[in-house]
């Protein structure tokens, strides 16, 4: 099980960072690649798992950005499931499923909401390394 783990996880970031997320990102808005390469994820049996997956997609994208390396989505990949074994061992997802969808619901809603507030926050601080402004000229003064 755990070399299936170990083999999986590098064949989904292979494929979805580094060949389909490459390829997206060279004809269209980084913005639209990180949100389309997050899309297969979106397509499972529960609506949760969906969110969830497709959160973390999203997630794994940006660390794949942020390091320049597949092997910072790898990482981030990794370090989440120890954490998902690791609640499992102490009993704190059976803690969750008494707490209620609706809380869960809205931690995961605030999650995504501070995830995108990063991200704006890294894209813009990157633009303005660049020289582009707030209008997206590179250098030009009106």
């Amino acid at each position: 099980m755990f070399y299936n783990i170990v083999v999986f996880t590098i064949f989904e970031e292979m494929l979805f960072r580094g060949l389909i997320f490459n390829e997206l990102r060279k004809v269209m808005p980084l913005t639209v690649a990180v949100i389309i390469q997050a899309l297969p994820a979106a397509f499972q049996s529960d609506m949760m798992l969906s969110v969830f997956g497709y959160i973390s997609m999203v997630i794994y994208c940006l660390a794949y950005i942020c390091s320049d390396s597949i092997w910072g989505s790898i990482t981030v990949l990794y370090t989440s499931h120890i954490f998902v074994m690791l609640t499992r061992r102490a009993g704190i997802d059976s803690y969750l499923q008494s707490v209620g969808d609706f809380v869960l619901i809205i931690g995961m809603c605030v999650s995504a909401i501070i995830t995108c507030l990063i991200y704006f926050i890294w894209i813009s601080k990157n633009l303005k390394k660049k020289g582009y402004d707030s209008n997206g000229l590179i250098g030009m003064q009106i």
